[in-house]
């Protein structure tokens, strides 16, 4: 593999110590301290498979799942060794790497905090969801809300001064005072990047069954789009700005890895169903702990097939991810980027957007318009 910059790193932890109502990602509760092992073995392997060859600084690590925190025990080496095998490999962790690891409360001490700030970790995102025990208990979360205030506690004692918190709207049965209150909960713990998503019913997980039985029901669209303002709103307010569809952070809080991922820039994904994006081709690794393992102990590649990115659907993917941020596309480097200008590219799906009133210009970008934050997804598939 030819030399060439550091890419962000993402790691996926697939375990949960259990499923959530809601989630409709992959993952598992751990069998055994050995299955453990053999999984952050083989995410070190491909590791090193991954970075032979580049050098530079790391721009960003994210740790995610799963939950990182349900194998609290092995974590702290598991990050000692990332460390050390970029270290090896003349990949760099500076002062300025963005670093994070997902938690959810009441899976963790004070001490494994320790170990994690001690290692360069100095970015928390903490998986609250909502401040009400009911709604915890109806999504499936092992926590309540005191775990929530305590996790933060306990972080801020530690030093870590960039924490997340994680946030889901449009509960079945959540009013807009209710709602309200959630936000006004998680501002009182001074956070500095907040994650705002509504409950979305995937096939398979227990809540879409409950809907399905007609023991739930979902907010309808009108509520949805109400909180979605009020978020906004709100948050500005207080001084933690959306600078994404889903994403608000105070001034040089938002989050290095995500914006990585909406600037259409190189990541790799490390790990069992993380994907990846680098040199115009994209991957997502096999989504089975046991195959993977085994994959990586003889050696053979972790995914099943890896897609050549065509120029058109580089261009393409590079405006809808653009687009998820409240600045939109920057007209100037899109066109420095791609030798072409996005309003002679899209000329017809531009104009049709704006009489929508879902798409607006301002200077030298191309943005989604207060209305058409809510619209995201019908521009996407336009521009597609």
């Amino acid at each position: 593999m030819q030399s060439s910059q550091c890419p962000s790193l993402y790691f996926h932890i697939p375990f949960c110590k259990s499923k959530c109502n809601y989630c409709a990602f992959y993952s598992a509760v751990p069998e055994s301290v050995q299955q453990v092992d053999m999984l952050l073995n083989a995410e070190l392997t491909e590791l090193e498979q991954r970075i032979a060859g580049l050098s530079g600084n790391i721009p960003s690590i994210y740790i995610g799942g799963g939950t990182p925190s349900a194998i609290a025990e092995d974590l702290p080496d598991f990050i000692r060794n990332i460390l050390n095998t970029c270290k090896s490999n003349h990949c760099n962790i500076v002062n300025d790497t963005e670093f994070t690891v997902e938690i959810n409360p009441g899976d963790l001490d004070g001490r494994f905090l320790e170990h994690l700030y001690n290692y360069g970790v100095n970015r928390i995102s903490i998986g609250a969801q909502s401040f009400h025990d009911n709604e915890l208990k109806m999504m499936g979360r092992r926590h309540n809300a005191d775990a929530i205030y305590q996790t933060v506690e306990k972080c801020c004692e530690i030093g870590f001064d960039n924490i997340s918190l994680d946030l889901i709207s449009c509960l079945p049965g959540q009013s807009l005072t209710i709602w309200q209150d959630n936000i006004y909960k998680a501002l009182d713990l001074n956070p500095s990047h907040i994650s705002v998503y509504s409950l979305t019913w995937e096939p398979g997980t227990k809540l879409e069954q409950q809907r399905e039985e007609g023991l739930l029901k979902p907010c309808d669209e009108a509520l949805d789009r109400e909180m979605y303002y009020l978020t906004i709103d709100t948050l500005a307010k207080a001084g933690i700005c959306q600078y994404e569809i889903s994403n608000f952070a105070r001034p040089g809080k938002e989050s290095l890895h995500n914006l990585k991922y909406w600037d259409d820039m190189d990541y790799i994904g490390i790990g069992p169903s993380a994907g990846s994006h680098f040199r115009n081709t994209r991957w997502i690794n096999i989504t089975n702990i046991t195959e993977y393992i085994i994959r990586m102990k003889d050696s053979k590649d972790g995914y099943d097939q890896k897609d050549i990115i065509s120029n058109d659907d580089l261009v393409r993917q590079a405006a809808i991810l653009a687009l998820r941020k409240t600045a939109g596309i920057n007209i100037n480097e899109f066109q420095k980027r791609f030798n072409l200008s996005p309003l002679d590219y899209f000329q017809h799906e531009i104009a049709r957007n704006v009489e929508k009133g879902y798409l607006e210009f301002t200077f030298d970008h191309i943005r989604l318009t207060r209305k058409g934050l809510s619209f995201y997804d019908l521009v996407a598939q336009d521009l597609i």
